[in-house]
């Protein structure tokens, strides 16, 4: 007899066929990109065009299978708070993920700041909180934070470093090292701003 499914785990498988596709997606855009910087201005010629067709339908592809993953992923969120951890160091997302889930958020995770956005792009305000490292390559915290403030002004993000010298001036913030407790005493008080400025707004 069939128990119940276990959500936990159809949410992971769900989160590794966004991460799997995304990283397709990628990698067919960048073959793409690369095709056509080789072959453009041969487009004439059967091997030029053959190797963009090819290269852009691969990506064409790999969108749509990204898009499938993300409605899939968008249909599974419950009501919980959901939270996008984004930070370069996989092991810290991971830490960063144990605290918030025992405070009942589902994890979302990145691993730089353009990534980031894509999601939030992709899922809007399915997302609660955007928590986010400061210092990542491709787009950093403070960038990431700019453009989601732009876009999703009733998504708030936490940003959080260890060097003093970049604490931002116009967001939230919490200096690294930091206790459990600190940061859902902080994520609390970010949430409790937003649910103020949602109600505030006609």
């Amino acid at each position: 007899m069939g128990g119940r499914p276990d959500r936990a785990k159809l949410e992971e498988e769900l989160l590794e066929r966004v991460r799997k596709s995304a990283a397709l997606f990628y990698a067919a855009a960048a073959a793409h990109a690369k095709a056509v910087a080789e072959f453009g201005a041969m487009l004439d010629h059967p091997d030029g065009t053959h190797a963009v067709l090819q290269t852009a339908r691969r990506e064409r592809h790999a969108m749509a299978d990204y898009s499938r993953a993300i409605q899939a992923l968008r249909d599974f969120l419950p009501t919980q708070p959901v939270s996008l951890v984004v930070d370069d160091e996989p092991d810290l997302r991971s830490s960063l993920g144990r605290i918030l889930r025992r405070d009942g958020f589902q994890i979302i995770e990145a691993e730089n700041g353009e990534e980031a956005l894509a999601v939030v792009r992709d899922l809007g305000e399915t997302i609660t909180v955007v928590l986010s490292d400061i210092r990542m390559p491709v787009m950093n915290g403070c960038d990431l934070a700019k453009a989601v403030r732009e876009e999703f002004p009733r998504i708030p993000v936490l940003l959080m470093s260890g060097y003093a010298e970049t604490r931002p001036v116009d967001c939230p913030f919490i200096a690294k090292p930091f206790r459990a407790d600190q940061l859902l005493a902080k994520l609390r008080d970010v949430l409790s701003n937003r649910a103020s400025r949602t109600t505030e707004r006609p």
